[in-house]
Protein backbone atom coordinates (compact mmCIF):
# COMPACT_ATOMS: atom_id res chain seq x y z
CA UNK A 1 0.00 0.00 0.00
CA UNK A 2 2.10 2.91 1.34
CA UNK A 3 4.80 3.16 4.00
CA UNK A 4 2.10 4.45 6.35
CA UNK A 5 -0.65 2.00 5.41
CA UNK A 6 0.17 -1.72 5.53
CA UNK A 7 -2.17 -4.58 4.58
CA UNK A 8 -1.16 -8.15 5.44
CA UNK A 9 -2.87 -11.32 4.31
CA UNK A 10 -2.13 -14.95 5.03
CA UNK A 11 -4.12 -17.89 3.67
CA UNK A 12 -3.65 -21.59 4.35
CA UNK A 13 -5.73 -24.19 2.52
CA UNK A 14 -5.39 -27.80 3.69
CA UNK A 15 -6.74 -31.10 2.46
CA UNK A 16 -5.46 -33.17 5.37
CA UNK A 17 -7.19 -36.56 5.48
CA UNK A 18 -6.11 -40.06 6.38
CA UNK A 19 -5.38 -42.16 3.29
CA UNK A 20 -5.52 -45.38 5.29
CA UNK A 21 -5.82 -45.57 9.05
CA UNK A 22 -7.66 -47.82 11.50
CA UNK A 23 -8.13 -47.24 15.20
CA UNK A 24 -10.90 -48.03 17.65
CA UNK A 25 -12.66 -45.06 19.24
CA UNK A 26 -12.55 -45.74 23.01
CA UNK A 27 -15.76 -43.71 23.44
CA UNK A 28 -17.60 -45.68 20.71
CA UNK A 29 -15.88 -49.09 20.51
CA UNK A 30 -18.61 -50.59 18.28
CA UNK A 31 -18.09 -48.00 15.51
CA UNK A 32 -16.23 -48.91 12.32
CA UNK A 33 -12.48 -48.56 13.12
CA UNK A 34 -11.62 -47.52 9.53
CA UNK A 35 -10.72 -43.82 9.61
CA UNK A 36 -9.69 -43.62 5.94
CA UNK A 37 -10.87 -40.31 4.47
CA UNK A 38 -11.48 -38.70 7.87
CA UNK A 39 -9.79 -35.32 8.51
CA UNK A 40 -6.63 -35.18 10.59
CA UNK A 41 -7.14 -33.79 14.10
CA UNK A 42 -6.85 -30.02 14.54
CA UNK A 43 -6.44 -29.43 10.77
CA UNK A 44 -8.74 -26.73 9.38
CA UNK A 45 -9.50 -26.73 5.66
CA UNK A 46 -9.00 -22.96 5.67
CA UNK A 47 -7.09 -20.56 7.90
CA UNK A 48 -7.07 -16.87 7.09
CA UNK A 49 -5.32 -13.88 8.63
CA UNK A 50 -6.00 -10.28 7.59
CA UNK A 51 -4.16 -7.32 9.07
CA UNK A 52 -4.36 -3.60 8.48
CA UNK A 53 -2.24 -0.93 10.14
CA UNK A 54 -1.69 2.78 9.66
CA UNK A 55 1.12 4.87 11.16
CA UNK A 56 1.85 8.56 10.98
CA UNK A 57 4.82 10.61 12.10
CA UNK A 58 4.63 13.63 14.42
CA UNK A 59 7.22 16.22 15.43
CA UNK A 60 10.47 15.05 17.05
CA UNK A 61 10.11 11.57 15.50
CA UNK A 62 7.09 10.46 17.55
CA UNK A 63 4.99 7.93 15.65
CA UNK A 64 1.34 6.94 16.25
CA UNK A 65 -0.37 3.87 14.86
CA UNK A 66 -3.65 2.00 14.76
CA UNK A 67 -4.15 -1.60 13.72
CA UNK A 68 -6.73 -4.32 13.26
CA UNK A 69 -6.19 -8.03 12.78
CA UNK A 70 -8.79 -10.67 11.90
CA UNK A 71 -8.09 -14.38 11.95
CA UNK A 72 -10.45 -17.12 10.78
CA UNK A 73 -10.21 -20.87 11.17
CA UNK A 74 -12.65 -23.33 9.61
CA UNK A 75 -14.17 -26.33 11.42
CA UNK A 76 -11.77 -28.75 13.12
CA UNK A 77 -12.04 -32.03 14.99
CA UNK A 78 -9.80 -32.51 18.02
CA UNK A 79 -9.58 -36.30 17.75
CA UNK A 80 -8.94 -38.78 14.93
CA UNK A 81 -12.48 -40.18 15.26
CA UNK A 82 -14.45 -37.47 13.37
CA UNK A 83 -16.51 -37.17 16.55
CA UNK A 84 -19.06 -34.31 16.69
CA UNK A 85 -18.51 -34.03 20.47
CA UNK A 86 -14.95 -32.80 19.89
CA UNK A 87 -15.65 -30.57 16.88
CA UNK A 88 -15.25 -26.78 16.81
CA UNK A 89 -17.19 -24.89 14.14
CA UNK A 90 -15.40 -22.28 12.06
CA UNK A 91 -14.88 -18.98 13.83
CA UNK A 92 -13.17 -15.62 13.49
CA UNK A 93 -11.50 -13.36 16.04
CA UNK A 94 -10.90 -9.61 15.68
CA UNK A 95 -8.16 -7.73 17.56
CA UNK A 96 -7.59 -3.97 17.47
CA UNK A 97 -4.92 -1.72 18.90
CA UNK A 98 -3.21 1.63 18.93
CA UNK A 99 0.27 2.73 19.93
CA UNK A 100 2.56 5.70 20.22
CA UNK A 101 6.34 5.36 19.83
CA UNK A 102 9.05 7.80 20.78
CA UNK A 103 12.03 8.99 18.75
CA UNK A 104 14.02 6.00 17.41
CA UNK A 105 11.39 3.81 19.12
CA UNK A 106 13.20 3.95 22.47
CA UNK A 107 9.83 3.92 24.21
CA UNK A 108 6.31 2.89 23.28
CA UNK A 109 2.86 2.85 24.82
CA UNK A 110 0.22 0.48 23.43
CA UNK A 111 -3.46 -0.12 24.07
CA UNK A 112 -5.27 -3.15 22.64
CA UNK A 113 -8.55 -5.04 22.69
CA UNK A 114 -8.24 -8.70 21.77
CA UNK A 115 -11.28 -10.74 20.70
CA UNK A 116 -13.26 -7.52 20.28
CA UNK A 117 -16.50 -9.35 19.39
CA UNK A 118 -16.12 -11.73 22.38
CA UNK A 119 -16.20 -14.84 20.14
CA UNK A 120 -16.69 -18.07 22.12
CA UNK A 121 -14.50 -20.84 20.70
CA UNK A 122 -12.58 -23.87 21.93
CA UNK A 123 -8.82 -24.08 21.52
CA UNK A 124 -9.01 -27.78 22.33
CA UNK A 125 -11.65 -30.35 23.27
CA UNK A 126 -10.94 -33.64 25.04
CA UNK A 127 -13.49 -36.43 25.41
CA UNK A 128 -12.85 -38.95 28.20
CA UNK A 129 -16.09 -40.88 28.66
CA UNK A 130 -17.53 -42.15 30.94
CA UNK A 131 -15.55 -40.77 33.89
CA UNK A 132 -14.70 -37.18 32.93
CA UNK A 133 -16.92 -36.54 29.91
CA UNK A 134 -16.10 -33.80 27.42
CA UNK A 135 -13.82 -30.96 28.50
CA UNK A 136 -13.41 -27.76 26.48
CA UNK A 137 -10.46 -25.43 26.78
CA UNK A 138 -11.83 -22.07 25.71
CA UNK A 139 -10.06 -19.31 23.83
CA UNK A 140 -9.60 -16.04 25.69
CA UNK A 141 -12.71 -13.85 25.95
CA UNK A 142 -12.63 -10.16 25.04
CA UNK A 143 -9.93 -8.43 27.01
CA UNK A 144 -8.35 -5.00 27.12
CA UNK A 145 -4.71 -4.42 27.82
CA UNK A 146 -1.91 -1.93 27.72
CA UNK A 147 1.86 -2.13 27.59
CA UNK A 148 4.66 0.30 28.24
CA UNK A 149 8.13 -0.41 26.89
CA UNK A 150 11.45 1.37 27.26
CA UNK A 151 14.64 0.28 25.49
CA UNK A 152 18.03 1.07 27.01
Amino acid sequence: MTPRLVFDIGVVALDAHYDAFSTVDPNNPLDDPDRSGDPLPDSPNLALNLGLSYHWLHDQGVKTGVSANYRYRSRVYFSPYHDEAVMQEGHGVLDIGMDIRGHKERWSLSLFVNNLTDELYARSIVRLDPVVGTTRFWGEPRHLGTSLEYRF
